[in-house]
């Protein structure tokens, strides 16, 4: 059967749409053999319908290759490229040019990544924990939609298909998952260090922070793993107040909330953020590097959205005394060096 990239990128729309349509936040509440029956089953055949989807895009991209170079044409240069288990799919916005090679390497890599996902999916009827279950679901359904966008992505930069999926909104979905938990590491620092003769109401600031983000209007687009364990801690915290108020237990609940609201920094990593640091960063260097004195109002403005990646650099956002270049210039530099391994002179 022949495909066209245009129908192969209206399959993609079609499949992304039913990924998003699986609501795994309806689930939290079901037993593990819920989950094994009835999500389970939802997302093995989604997982298998796109790596059919991947290997009619490679399908494609190898026959156009063949029709314009002839045969013996390799994919990735006759390489067997390798990804981790659960890595990103290497898509890179920023490559100079694209083309019918570049789309079908992706293809390739796509397709390792989702066979991974879809064995790690046949191992799963073992799992006897249904917070752990529901966790590997949700990141199995978060990685059928990004190879999708990722190809969807590839196939529009190359020219040859017309983009169909919305990758900015997977952007404004972290970038808006980030700044929560920026401001749930701010009021724990804002809490202190744990004292025993304050630990009470110290702890009930801290309920107080997590039901905070519970209560956002953006709660349900956290990965799961992240909203169980805010769960898992709120129970700890309520049973700490009705089973005596341990010293002890407290401090070790304390440091345990706080350790994770750390971890929750990881969110950073993220692909789609870590290009969009690395490209807003390198432009504000570049604009501060003529600058001197005081930095200006609409370069303040322009790195807001970076709220959130960075302790130093929320400092600097919040407080409107901070406009001297040198300390700017200082965090950017560090920014640089973090994000893309670039090493500037403040």
């Amino acid at each position: 059967m022949r495909f066209s990239f245009a129908e192969v990128q209206e399959a993609m729309a079609r499949l992304a749409a039913r990924a998003e349509a699986v609501e795994i936040h309806r689930f939290e509440s079901d037993s593990r053999d819920q989950l094994v029956s009835e999500l389970l089953p939802t997302l093995a055949k989604l997982m298998q319908d796109a790596r059919s989807l991947v290997a009619d895009v490679q399908s494609v991209c190898e026959e156009r290759i063949h029709r314009t170079r002839g045969p013996g044409i390799s994919v990735v240069d006759g390489r067997l490229p390798t990804i981790p288990l659960g890595a990103d799919v290497p898509v890179d916005s920023t490559r100079p040019s694209w083309s019918v090679e570049a789309v079908a390497d992706i293809a390739y890599l796509a397709g390792l990544e989702l066979r991974q996902g879809s064995e790690r999916l046949e191992g799963l009827t073992t799992v006897g924990s249904a917070d752990l279950l529901l966790s590997e679901l949700d990141t199995a359904r978060r990685r059928v939609g990004k190879v999708l966008r990722s190809l969807d992505h590839a196939l529009d930069q190359a020219g040859l298909a017309t983009s169909k999926l919305d990758s900015a909104a997977e952007l404004d979905t972290s970038l808006a998952v980030r700044r929560a938990y920026g401001r749930l590491r701010h009021d724990m620092k804002a809490i202190g260090t744990p004292k025993e003769e304050t630990l009470a109401s110290q702890l009930r600031a801290v309920g107080v922070a997590l039901a905070t983000v519970v209560g956002w209007k953006g709660y349900t687009s956290i990965r799961i793993r992240d909203r169980l364990r805010i769960r898992e801690l709120q129970g700890r915290l309520l049973e700490w107040f009705r089973e005596g108020r341990e010293p002890t237990a407290g401090l070790r609940l304390f440091q345990d909330v706080d350790t994770f609201v750390q971890i929750l920094a990881d969110v950073s990593k993220r692909q789609e953020l870590k290009q969009h640091d690395t490209r807003l960063v390198e432009s504000a260097w570049r604009t501060l590097a003529s600058v001197d004195g005081v930095i200006p109002a609409h370069l303040r403005s322009a790195l807001d959205p970076l709220r959130g990646l960075d302790a130093e650099l929320d400092a600097l956002l919040e407080s409107p005394h901070r406009d001297q270049v040198d300390p700017w210039k200082a965090t950017l530099a560090r920014l640089l060096q973090s994000l893309c391994g670039a090493t500037v002179t403040p």
